[in-house]
């Protein structure tokens, strides 16, 4: 059985990576997204928990970041209808962390928004896993407060060490399902556009920590993040069109969608691009 694998990056793909041991031998190991964002670039130095699976016609090997995510990978692949590529994906939607929360929740809309996971199998994969996995170890690490921080940013942060294991399960939830009633209302829908203006920043002395000081703060950090704080919460996918002249301050057109919408996304804002290029026939076209 290989548990582990440790050497360099040879390869670095959306689906798999191939490290390079000492003794000069590549293996090749399917991984999760969520993994892939703790691989190192090419030619760095990695570390990867593993598990291989023998069949008939193939030998594949898995890799993980943690041994939370193999875990959870054993788990799914011993529930009907859930292979090695499916469990994958599923584990591409979140962290461990984040995914048994879904469990224990009851969340089956968070699996049946995965890719080759229908209704049924969704529900079978909560009914299965959700008394296996019990209570997610939601222990808040310590945060490290360094001189300058900004108190206003630092009381948000601190404010999740108040949270309990049942407040974040609601919360994951009630996000869900948040998500789901957007997904529906948008659903006949190429794409959604949503205006990017231009904010002029404060002089630094406007928004400096202080009482008096908090409301012009937060009114401008609202504004700065208005548009990708809404599509960041619904996990969805965005880019922003620039429209401005190189005279004027700075516009945009941000053409976004929900999970896994990227296709959606991109094919629409070729078309308003190429749509915006051509606005104003006497006037010399937007540079985009």
């Amino acid at each position: 059985m290989i548990a582990l694998v440790g050497g360099d990056v040879a390869v670095r793909r959306p689906d798999h990576v191939v490290v390079e041991t000492a003794s000069g031998v590549g293996y090749r190991l399917g991984v999760s997204a969520e993994t892939l964002r703790q691989v190192p670039a090419v030619g760095h130095a990695v570390s990867l928990h593993a598990h291989l699976i023998v069949r008939d016609d193939a030998l594949m090997l898995y890799g993980f970041a943690t041994e939370e995510e193999r875990d959870l990978f054993l788990l799914l692949i011993g529930v009907q209808s859930v292979g090695p590529k499916v469990a994958q994906a599923v584990l591409s939607g979140g962290s461990p962390r984040e995914l048994i929360a879904a469990l224990v929740a009851g969340d089956a809309g968070r699996f049946q928004a995965v890719p080759g996971i229908g209704k049924r199998t969704a529900e079978r994969i909560v009914a299965e896993l959700r008394e296996k996995v019990g209570v997610p170890d939601l222990e808040v690490p310590e945060i490290s407060v360094r001189r300058g921080d900004d108190p206003r940013v630092l009381a948000r942060i601190l404010k999740g060490k108040a949270m309990s294991d049942r407040d974040y399960i609601e919360l994951v939830q009630a996000r869900r399902e948040w998500i789901e009633a957007v997904e529906a209302s948008t659903a006949g829908f190429d794409a959604l556009l949503s205006p990017t203006l231009s904010v002029v920043a404060p002089p630094i002395a406007d928004v400096a920590p202080g009482a008096e000081r908090d409301e012009a703060f937060f009114r401008i950090n609202a504004l700065m993040v208005r548009n990708t704080s809404v599509v960041n919460m619904l996990d969805g996918c965005a880019l922003t069109l620039p429209c401005h002249r190189p005279d004027q301050l700075p516009v945009g057109l941000m053409v976004w969608h929900g999970c896994m919408r990227d296709d959606a996304v991109l094919c629409t804002a070729l078309q308003v691009e190429t749509a915006l290029k051509g606005v104003g026939a006497d006037r010399k076209p937007t540079r985009l």
